[in-house]
């Protein structure tokens, strides 16, 4: 710009200076005309002369400045051109339309068709392909100031071998508006910003993007959201014995283990007993009334929370809410253990009409516990 201010200042100098200065022998004319009397004659000289010099000088200077301006204006395109160009040069270097990197064929690559004007250097390179990549989906809410609402997927760097992805960059992915709420729904993404990671999706139709000075997101089509198998259960039908009046009773095994509990509280006289059978020590209690061993049957590991911070609180609970009711489905239902992985597992008490679920933990010495608040 400083250029051009430059280049119209010498302009308007040697306009004016070669333009508008009356020759030695213009002089003599109007001298002439001066002194024969003729007035009128020398006014419209005085007048036509220098109006005729400043039109000559004013379109001079229009058309020279104007010069300046449109070769200026040319070279600005030229120069963006040629930019855009060297740009283009830069993203894929080694890739042309029809090649393939990381099992994606590129169809095309270059300047961003139908983008606005400031986008006028925006790149892109469109692939087709498909793959099955891991990563974590970032979730950004309504009120954030750069990407409101909106959801990005970041690959892990073994996902990234299966992406059309220059080496060096590990960009952010993001999707299509009816894809984006598709997101939000199965993973009940849409109130606070949440990070979820080692989230599985199937991707197609990869849009790398490029605009010189700015970090953007890569666009992919969403055509699988892989969801986690669930764990196969291990099911396991078992009885518990009641005597003559119905009233529960245990094995002389698991009576012994249950004599030795009752006395010094140690769980480690657990080990090696299964869900069912914990279970079953559990109810023996509650027919027995013996809330003190039932209490030490529950988890006591720091990460638990504790319902009822001691024995007397549960006692208090307890008198308040008696569980015979539970304890003769318990006696009439058909029962299943259930191993759900290796440190949860549950009994299933199933009667004619309802069902009930009882769950257990392992603690971190591998001794099946019962959980707090453990009715399902």
């Amino acid at each position: 710009m400083a250029d051009i201010h430059t280049q119209v200042k010498e302009a308007v100098h040697t306009t004016a200076s070669e333009k508008s200065v009356f020759t030695e022998l213009e002089k003599q004319r109007v001298l002439r005309k001066i002194r024969s009397g003729d007035t009128k004659s020398t006014k419209k000289s005085k007048q036509f002369v220098p109006k005729m010099v400043t039109s000559i000088a004013v379109a001079g200077f229009l058309i020279f400045i104007g010069g300046i301006i449109g070769s200026n204006i040319q070279n600005n395109n030229k120069s963006s051109q040629n930019n855009t160009i060297a740009d283009v040069e830069k993203f894929y270097p080694n890739l042309q339309d029809g090649e393939v990197l990381n099992g994606w064929s590129l169809l095309k690559k270059g300047p961003y068709d139908g983008g606005k004007s400031e986008q006028g250097a925006l790149l892109h390179a469109v692939f087709q392909g498909e793959a099955q990549i891991t990563g974590t989906l970032k979730y950004y809410d309504i009120d954030d100031s750069e990407r409101p609402d909106q959801i990005l997927f970041t690959p892990d760097k073994l996902s990234l071998q299966s992406l059309p992805v220059e080496e060096g960059r590990h960009p952010d992915l993001t999707f299509a508006a009816n894809e984006q709420r598709k997101l939000k729904a199965v993973f009940g993404l849409g109130t606070n910003r949440i990070d979820i990671g080692d989230v599985t999706l199937i991707v197609d139709n990869y849009t790398a993007r490029y605009l010189k000075g700015k970090t953007l997101p890569d666009t992919v089509s969403l055509k699988e959201i892989v969801l986690p198998e669930e764990p196969e259960v291990q099911s396991t039908p078992f009885h518990i014995q009641v005597d003559q009046s119905q009233k529960l009773e245990l094995s002389a095994v698991l009576l012994e283990r249950y004599e030795q509990f009752k006395d010094t509280k140690d769980k480690q006289i657990l080990s090696g007993l299964s869900p069912s059978e914990v279970f079953q020590l559990f109810f023996y209690a509650e027919e027995i009334q013996d809330y003190e061993t039932q209490y030490s049957l529950f988890i006591d590991d720091e990460e638990y929370l504790k319902v009822f911070e001691t024995y007397e609180d549960y006692l208090v609970a307890k008198q308040q809410n008696p569980s015979n009711s539970l304890l003769e489905k318990v006696k009439s239902g058909t029962l299943f253990e259930h191993i759900i992985d290796e440190t949860s597992a549950s009994v299933s008490i199933e009667a004619e009409t309802t069902g009930l679920g009882f769950g257990l933990s392992k603690n971190k010495h591998g001794i099946w516990c019962v959980n707090w608040l453990p009715i399902q």
